[in-house]
């Protein structure tokens, strides 16, 4: 029970805008382990203006892409949503020198497995720029299109970082900047590692 006050006080955190120091200590100690589940997202009932006339089935068109948008929610390093069908919080952690890492696509969890070339810690790779060239997708910073940025020494992959939501009003938008990874926090409604609308 105190794991789900703890993970609901962190949660309501996140969602105030509180700085991200506040909420970084876990439950789960970091490692990964699937969390308490947020309750599913639920449309208001109705029409999209509210009075009560919808279309006879209780979602217009606008609700059910609304529910479909929030079916999946990612934060800093943890996602909300169904992973094969299963409701949870799934959280970035370190398998020996590989991430295991979450996102959200199409309205669903998605985990990712990448190899870190200077090693994993605290659910990420570690950072480094030794004899390395970045290389990104996101050379022109578009907020509007994930992109992802890697440290690369010749042909190996040292390290990979995919544009993300930081929260579902912020996204962090990485590219390089002279020879090394740079993260922006841009203020937006963020969806699945772009702003929308």
């Amino acid at each position: 029970m105190r794991a789900l006050v703890a993970f609901a006080a962190a949660f309501l955190l996140l969602m105030a805008g509180c700085p991200q120091e506040l909420v970084e200590e876990r439950e789960d100690g970091g490692n990964g382990q699937q969390a308490p589940s947020a309750p599913p997202y639920q449309p208001p009932s109705g029409d999209a203006d509210g009075n009560g006339n919808g279309n006879g089935d209780g979602e217009t068109p606008l609700e059910e892409e609304e529910q479909q948008i929030e079916d999946c929610l990612e934060y800093s390093n943890y996602v909300i949503g169904k992973l094969h069908g299963v409701q949870g919080t799934y959280f970035n952690k370190c398998d020996g020198s590989s991430l295991e890492y979450y996102s959200c696509k199409y309205g669903e969890v998605e985990k990712k497995t990448q190899r870190c070339g200077w090693g994993c810690g605290g659910g990420a790779c570690v950072h480094n720029t030794d004899n390395a060239l970045c290389v990104s997708s996101s050379e022109s910073n578009d907020p509007y299109s994930r992109g992802i940025s890697k440290m690369v020494i010749g042909t190996t992959v040292m390290e990979e970082v995919e544009d993300r939501c930081a929260s579902p009003d912020e996204l962090w938008e990485y590219s390089c900047y002279y020879g090394d990874i740079r993260k922006e926090a841009v203020k937006c409604a963020c969806r699945e590692g772009e702003c929308v609308g």
